[in-house]
């Protein structure tokens, strides 16, 4: 799921929940990155820490239940060590 944001001069830019983030990163990546590929992760938004533990604060983030909806930083090292096949990994 996301949400549409428009600007003035027609641009859109689609803002991702939670499930959409874990969606694109662990399922969509992995299927299209090819080992001669270069993968750069861009998040442009919010993070929080919390038990020592980093996590990406998609719109949809509730500060109370981050476990459940917000995106662990150590799962998105994970999926890029393991179910990215590029080479080249930022």
């Amino acid at each position: 799921m996301s949400e549409q944001v428009v600007f003035g001069d027609g641009a859109g830019l689609d803002i991702l929940c939670a499930s959409a983030v874990r969606a694109a990163l662990e399922d969509w990546l992995p299927s299209v990155a090819q080992p001669a590929d270069r993968v750069v992760v861009y998040f442009a938004g919010h993070g929080f820490v919390q038990g020592g533990k980093g996590y990406l604060a998609p719109w949809d983030v509730d500060s109370d239940r981050l476990a459940e909806t917000a995106y662990p930083m150590d799962t998105l090292g994970d999926v890029l060590a393991t179910k990215v096949k590029a080479t080249w990994k930022v």
